[in-house]
């Protein structure tokens, strides 16, 4: 009896220790986040993804140090080399360090829309992938709602008006810091904007609302025009066209992250009138544009110049100016988007002169899809981005779509359109999601990246739709 009571008092021991290290282990915040306070104000970031503001923080690796994840985070997102101090505090999921730069930290001098002052920080690893822009801002400005988790918003309040302070050096501009031949073209908008200044106010109003209107050719929206191409050009085209967007994005972007030149207004914040983010060489708006309407003009036979190439022209001119205007790209980003662009649209045309015939339906096959995907994940393994996240997904769901159903060659223009409306009310469903999970970076990638394949997806469940109907009336 004596053995058996042992027995049971070292086993139920045992099962308390290891309840005891779960719990514990569990218990243990799995983020760290650096608290640097300048100037009586608080570094804070822009996060593309979610869409919110947030501190610089992330995820402890395993065997890493949290003292060490929050100084890796500091540099990751805002170019910032921090000395970690002590810990301010903690909450279930994170723990909250006092940090100071190393160096001076430097800010703009003029304060922005929010009434922040923006950091130069283009060199960040992480810039232009995980966030947009970090800024010096009076955390007892910014409203609860605006930061990432609005419940810890006065927890983080508190813990601000516990961490040292250090000095800031505000500069005007750092267009010296430009590459050379970007330098000119700074000066350029700078006049350009400044000139309105000296005119009515109605004049500057409406030129302002003229030039800008142009960026609504970079958003997702135009891809709402693909159902009405399908049904005017057919399948073949519309999957060729498909193929050569998604092979220009992919170029544009290992561009982007070769190149690593970032847009106008990161030297001069004052410049900046529109909301791209990221690096500027080449353009992909324009790279796309350009693609769009170069295979639209070989497709119908034309020559010279015509109305499409007339509206090509029109809409490319009114997209670099509202790019260069707005601060959002230099000319020579421009150029090399249109230059990218031409040069992909004139490799498809020449795919049809080598193979003839059957370059119409090759785009009809799983091969090429199949190429794609994988030309996208190996890229997404060099560079972990959500756009290549994004295209390796919509080249699967091409391929899958090719394999498992046969699409039709052509429908009518009344069905395009109303799939046009059906996907743009889609996309309205995407944004309302995004605002629900958005104090999620992993949930608003998922959201972010399933965008266009559930638009493809929901185009071709409509297709099939729309054809089994057409059957069943022959019938």
């Amino acid at each position: 009896m004596k053995n058996i009571a042992q027995y049971l008092g070292i086993h139920s021991l045992i099962v308390s220790a290891l309840l005891i290290f779960a719990f514990n282990a569990n218990a243990q915040p799995k983020g760290a986040v650096c608290i640097i306070k300048s100037d009586s104000q608080l570094v804070m970031v822009d996060e593309i993804l979610t869409g919110k503001w947030s501190l610089p923080a992330g995820t402890i690796n395993p065997n890493e140090q949290p003292q060490l994840a929050a100084q890796r985070e500091a540099w990751e997102e805002t170019g910032l080399v921090v000395t970690v101090g002590d810990e301010l505090g903690r909450s279930d999921s994170a723990i909250y360090y006092d940090c100071v730069s190393d160096s001076d930290l430097i800010a703009f001098g003029q304060q922005d829309k929010v009434g922040g002052h923006i950091l130069p920080i283009w060199f960040a690893p992480h810039y232009g992938l995980e966030v947009s822009q970090a800024r010096l801002i009076d955390p007892f400005y910014l409203s609860a709602e605006d930061y990432r988790y609005p419940l810890q918003w006065e927890f983080v309040q508190a813990l601000y008006q516990q961490a040292t302070d250090q000095p800031t050096s505000y500069v005007e501009s750092l267009v010296d810091a430009a590459p050379r031949f970007n330098q000119p073209e700074l000066q350029w908008i700078a006049k350009a904007q400044s000139f309105l200044l000296h005119l009515p106010s109605t004049f500057v109003e409406i030129i302002n609302l003229a030039l800008l209107t142009g960026l609504v050719f970079t958003s997702h929206w135009w891809l709402l025009l693909l159902p009405i191409c399908y049904a005017q050009f057919g399948r073949d085209f519309t999957l060729k066209l498909m193929f050569t967007l998604m092979v220009g994005a992919l170029i544009v972007q290992v561009g982007k992250l070769g190149f690593q030149l970032p847009r106008p207004y990161v030297y001069q914040p004052s410049l900046n009138m529109a909301d791209q983010i990221g690096f500027g060489l080449p353009s992909l708006a324009v790279a796309l544009w350009t693609i769009s309407f170069s295979m639209l003009i070989n497709q119908l036979g034309l020559r010279g110049w015509n109305k499409v190439s007339a509206l090509g022209a029109t809409i490319l001119m009114w997209l670099v100016a509202a790019l260069f205007y707005s601060g959002s790209a230099f000319l020579v980003d421009s150029f090399a988007g249109l230059l990218l662009g031409w040069l992909c649209a004139w490799h498809m045309s020449r795919l049809d002169i080598k193979i003839g015939k059957p370059a119409k339906e090759i785009f009809n096959q799983k091969g090429v899809w199949l190429m794609l995907m994988c030309v996208s994940a190996v890229l997404l393994v060099v560079w972990q981005t959500p756009m290549l996240l994004q295209m390796a997904l919509v080249a699967l769901s091409v391929l899958l779509v090719i394999i498992l159903v046969k699409l039709p060659r052509g429908f009518d223009l009344k069905f395009a359109a109303a799939m046009s409306v059906v996907l743009g009310l889609t996309l309205l469903v995407i944004g309302e999601v995004h605002t629900l999970v958005d104090s999620s970076n992993l949930h608003s990638l998922v959201v972010e990246v399933m965008q266009l394949p559930l638009l493809f997806m929901v185009f071709t469940a409509g297709l099939l739709w729309h054809q089994n109907r057409l059957e069943k009336k022959k019938t």
